[in-house]
């Protein structure tokens, strides 16, 4: 219409409503321990030393009610080709990464809930074919960070997404180091 385009980026993690949590989905909590998100370096979204709660990964009643949420929003909105890129998100922490928390203390935590690569893996594969599916005309960008263990998870997904959407599906890598 105005001749721009959109990318489209939905967070879960951090950012899911308590309601959430009261229809039966399991969090998990933790503290976030990184300077960078300071209420001094973020303002008031600061969460750096606060107790937060995201989802569990694989816990079916997130898993169901985000796929409904894509799909209500894709219903909205997944007709427009000026949308061109979707952020893939559910797994997440705080961002679009595929990042969870990975402290020592949040590691012996993911393992006592039932933490295997494979549950992870699944997890992540339902959420692209949700993202794929409710936006067509968009290609898929999957944020890719170490997730919690060195374990494969990331390239897995990634591989996943490539081979069963080819170009559409975009690999994206935030950093900045001073090296």
């Amino acid at each position: 219409r105005a001749g721009k385009t959109v990318t489209l980026r939905v967070l879960a993690g951090i950012h899911a409503p308590n309601w959430l949590y009261a229809t039966g989905a399991k969090g998990f909590e933790f503290i976030d321990k990184n300077p960078n998100h300071s209420e001094e370096k973020r303002g008031e979204k600061g969460t750096f030393g606060k107790r937060l709660r995201i989802s569990i990964p694989w816990d079916e009643t997130f898993l169901k009610k985000w796929g409904r949420l894509i799909a209500s929003v894709g219903e909205r909105y997944g007709k427009y080709s000026d949308i061109v890129i979707i952020h893939i998100t559910g797994p997440n922490r705080h961002s679009a990464e595929m990042i969870l928390p990975k402290e020592p203390e949040d590691k012996l935590h993911w393992k006592e809930i039932g933490y295997n690569p494979q549950r992870l893996i699944e997890s992540w594969k339902r959420c692209i074919d949700l993202w794929a599916q409710a936006f067509p005309l968009s290609s898929l960008s999957l944020n890719l960070s170490p997730i919690i263990f060195n374990d494969g998870v990331m390239e897995a997904v990634a591989e996943y997404g490539v081979d069963k959407y080819g170009k559409r599906f975009l690999l994206q890598n935030n950093a900045l180091t001073s090296n």
